[in-house]
């Protein structure tokens, strides 16, 4: 399993874990198979990395691993509205360690 931006993300690929937006809404179910549809669906719902499998079936691309700094960005423009609020700001940072921590 890696971790990869959306950006990154191409059809054919296979997430690994359910697709969640910031309100924890199921978008898409572990096992779903991107398409250019299904990535920009995930894309308008703020939802700035996936889990992608990575088992070397024929479905899992190549993509590189989201790196530190990435996941800082993305996730401080995903919450840019609502930086202000210490509850958020305290997810925004629980997030950023989770990401890291499945590099």
């Amino acid at each position: 399993m890696k971790v990869v931006r959306v950006e990154e993300a191409g059809p054919g690929m296979k997430v690994s874990k359910d697709v969640v937006d910031l309100r924890g809404n199921l978008l898409y179910k572990a096992g779903t198979e991107l398409t250019l549809e299904v990535i920009e669906k995930i894309r308008g719902r703020n939802v700035t990395h996936l889990f992608i499998d990575d088992t070397g079936g024929p479905s899992a691309a190549p993509a590189s691993a989201a790196n530190a700094a990435d996941v800082d960005a993305d996730l401080d423009k995903a919450f840019a509205d609502v930086a202000a609020n210490p509850v958020m700001a305290e997810l925004r940072e629980a997030a950023k360690r989770y990401l890291k921590s499945r590099k």
